[in-house]
């Protein structure tokens, strides 16, 4: 992982890139992963530097994503350490056991297929089998059966 990250003007090309990794338009998408990989690869940056370009465009208030003016002023107290956590896999999973009749089994499957689907354009590592071999695997079927 590289320690000093780029310029500012790169780390926000930087970001296009990545967001049009999802583009529906296939041509648009792999235009996209090719700039991206020489622009990283030009700044001496891998794949697993990009969360923390990211994050870097973040703390800056005129590359900030969330600029709106409810907004809280980045000086306002930290969130509350004893506020209840939520784990999302299990909140998902009681969404859909009290609206679906399903047993404990494939709830969970669907909980995780749901979650995975949200998260899916955040990580590329992400698409590396297909759904239906993951559904197939999931229902304890052989691949393509």
């Amino acid at each position: 992982m590289a320690t000093k990250l780029p310029p500012l003007n790169i780390c926000v090309r930087i970001r296009q890139f990545y967001r049009l990794l999802t583009s529906s338009n296939k041509n648009e998408a792999a235009i996209a992963r090719r700039k991206l990989e020489k622009l990283l690869a030009k700044h001496g940056l891998e794949w697993a530097d990009i969360p923390s370009v990211l994050d870097e465009l973040e703390k800056h208030p005129k590359t900030r994503t969330n600029r709106t003016a409810s907004s809280p002023p980045s000086d306002s107290p930290p969130p509350d350490p004893n506020a209840p956590q939520v784990n999302v896999l299990d909140l998902v999973a009681r969404l859909i056991e009290l609206h679906f009749a399903m047993e404990p089994h494939e709830r969970i499957a669907v909980a995780l297929w749901d979650l995975h689907t949200y998260v899916f354009g955040r990580f590329i590592h992400a698409r590396a089998r297909q759904p239906v071999e993951r559904l197939d695997w999931l229902a304890g079927r052989p691949a393509g059966a």
